[in-house]
């Protein structure tokens, strides 16, 4: 009887050690062959975004990309102005670069100032031809500027961020509305990461000038009255028309050419000469009149000169044939028209 009562447990211990094996194996099976994640075809729908382009839905979840920018000039100018200013712009060694991104954390506005964007800024270096981050930051700011210029000086802008540690959440609600809160307390740093990367890479493999400095714009004024005058800070080149109104137009210079002016200031040494502007005492009449602004970085220099008491220096004659050389071969100036009358 006990031989027959010991059977029957261990059958049932082997029915049940079957059974919970049928079972493991139908749930790996279910698990590996039914319940995998099945692609997700998103809705074909766009959302417009500020500056009239549009993106569609992506990702996982079909959420709508993010918006550009919203205004190139507007997003180079305040990347200027943060590469002028200490606090998002250091060294640490003599050969890194700096750069700085940024993304709009309110695209639903108009692109009025104050602006409330995200700053991602880092010191980089070229290691055995790989990009390597020296130090970085990331931070929300509040970029003002006054609305009333149609033009964008960088030297009139201005930043707030949060101070760190126990008061940064206090000024975050003191610097930005509820709205933009809400998006900085979600903030997703890894896209910004990715384009700091990627423009810093760029900025490193550029051929054409690898000194040329992060910030550097000018005006440069000449003519009769020195009324023509090219303005990298605006993009903008405008061209005397003697009887007639001044024409301003849009006009940028290519990378390459800012360059090679910026090449040509330096191997000339216009800001160091200590000679005399003109050569010679004679009087001329029309004469020409020049006005070069040069902001570098945080600094800008000024130099003024004419020809009106003879001919200029060779100096300055080399820069200012180099310069108008270039202005005149751009096709924007080609299409400008022919002033009437001349000047006596």
């Amino acid at each position: 009887m006990i031989l027959k009562h010991q059977s029957k447990n261990k059958t049932a211990l082997l029915a049940i050690f079957a059974v919970l094996l049928l079972g493991g194996v139908s749930c790996l099976v279910w698990l590996n062959y039914f319940n995998k994640p099945r692609p997700i075809a998103c809705t074909q729908e766009v959302k417009l975004c500020p500056d009239n382009s549009t993106v569609g839905r992506t990702g996982p979840n079909c959420e709508f990309a993010k918006c550009p920018f919203g205004n190139d000039q507007v997003e180079k100018s305040i990347t200027d102005y943060l590469l002028t200013q200490k606090y998002f712009s250091w060294k640490t060694t003599t050969d890194s670069r700096n750069f700085c991104v940024i993304e709009n954390l309110n695209p639903t506005e108009e692109g009025l100032f104050p602006l409330y964007v995200w700053v991602r800024c880092g010191e980089f270096i070229l290691q055995n031809g790989k990009l390597k981050e020296l130090s970085g930051l990331s931070v929300p700011a509040k970029i003002d500027y006054p609305n009333q210029l149609s033009y964008y000086d960088i030297s009139k802008m201005s930043h707030e961020v949060p101070r760190e540690s126990s008061l940064y959440s206090k000024d975050i609600k003191i610097i930005f509305p509820l709205n933009v809160q809400k998006v900085i307390f979600a903030f997703d740093i890894a896209d910004l990461n990715k384009k700091i990367e990627s423009i810093a890479l760029s900025g490193f493999k550029n051929t054409y000038n690898p000194v040329v400095p992060a910030v550097f714009n000018l005006i440069f004024r000449y003519g009769v009255g020195a009324k023509n005058e090219l303005d990298t800070f605006k993009q903008t080149y405008t061209k005397d028309m003697v009887m007639d109104p001044p024409v301003t137009i849009k006009f940028k210079l290519l990378d390459n050419e800012m360059a090679g002016i910026y090449q040509k200031i330096n191997d000339l040494k216009l800001f160091d000469m200590t000679d005399e502007l003109t050569d010679e005492k004679t009087s001329v009449t029309p004469c020409s009149s020049y006005y070069l602004k040069v902001q570098i970085d945080s600094a800008q220099r000024e130099l003024s000169w004419d020809d009106c008491r003879g001919k200029v220096s060779d100096r300055l004659e080399q820069f200012t044939g180099y310069i108008i050389s270039i202005i005149e071969s751009k096709e924007e100036y080609k299409k400008l028209p022919t002033p009437k009358g001349g000047y006596l």
